[in-house]
């Protein structure tokens, strides 16, 4: 319940991530990893892509800016990193919105 807690929603929900019932966004992996006090990846212990997930995230590291936009969130403190995800994830919801209105 303090895991619960620390992170902002209720104890079912963390019942749901460890049951993989719901999947964990990587925002709230990184609170988690956080509150606990260990890396991101400790959490991801025995974690292989399948091949098509690797193949996207190849295909997204290649994008322009990709690179130089991961090293620089790479620089950015933990505590702040959720709320640069935030800030990408608007814009990018915005630019769906704006495409969209454009096809119209």
């Amino acid at each position: 319940m303090e895991l619960a807690a620390a992170i902002g929603v209720n104890f079912q929900q963390i019942q749901k991530y460890e049951s993989s019932a719901d999947r964990v966004s990587t925002g709230r992996l990184s609170q988690i990893a956080r509150v606990l006090g260990v890396a991101v990846t400790d959490l991801l212990d025995g974690y292989a892509p399948s091949r098509k997930e690797q193949a996207k995230f190849d295909r997204m590291v290649r994008l322009a800016g990709a690179r130089e936009l991961l090293k620089a969130f790479a620089k950015i403190p933990v505590d702040r990193r959720e709320e640069i995800v935030r800030i990408a994830e608007r814009a990018a919801a915005r630019h769906c919105v704006m495409a969209l209105q454009e096809t119209s």
